[in-house]
């Protein structure tokens, strides 16, 4: 395995302005310069801490209103507002994955609160669902993972689900 080192290439700013920095991996040559993984990493964390750049600006970020869900199935996807969705449960309805494109992934985070005619949410199309159970308590509220992956044309889909009372 050939040895690496990590550079900044330039800097560029995301679409509201969040500025960006990229990072390379290249071939670095010399063995004795880079003989261990660990040396890599070590390497990356000394430039990402000595250079001032706001890592948690990647986590921030509007949630999208998805309103009130009484029945049929909600399917959010990321290109619907970004990554992170709230909605009222104001009826039984099915929770589903979307299908993304082939080779890609994608991680979603959607807020759930019961209404005061909150229903049944029922899941369907994961791959594994893990975490607490959703319940119809009026006021009740669930922070929902979901994580997507299309591996070559296979889907693999997850959803974690934590309860907030």
């Amino acid at each position: 395995m050939a040895n690496k080192e990590i550079n900044a290439l330039p800097r560029d700013t995301d679409l509201d302005g969040t500025e960006l920095v990229h990072l390379n991996v290249e071939d670095a040559g010399s063995p004795s310069t880079w003989n261990s993984r660990a040396t890599t990493l070590e390497r990356l964390a000394d430039y990402l801490f000595s250079n001032s750049f706001n890592l948690s600006a990647a986590y921030t970020g509007t949630i999208t209103d998805d309103g009130t869900k009484s029945s049929g199935t909600y399917t959010p996807t990321p290109a619907s507002g970004g990554p992170a969705k709230k909605i009222v449960n104001g009826g039984a309805f099915t929770l589903a994955p979307y299908s993304p494109a082939s080779n890609t992934y994608a991680v979603l985070d959607v807020f759930i609160v019961n209404g005061g005619s909150s229903g049944a949410i029922t899941t369907s199309g994961f791959t594994k669902v893990t975490g607490d159970a959703f319940t119809t308590t009026s006021t009740d509220e669930f922070a929902c993972r979901i994580t997507i992956f299309d591996v070559g044309g296979t889907e693999y889909s997850f959803l974690d689900v934590v309860a907030g009372q």
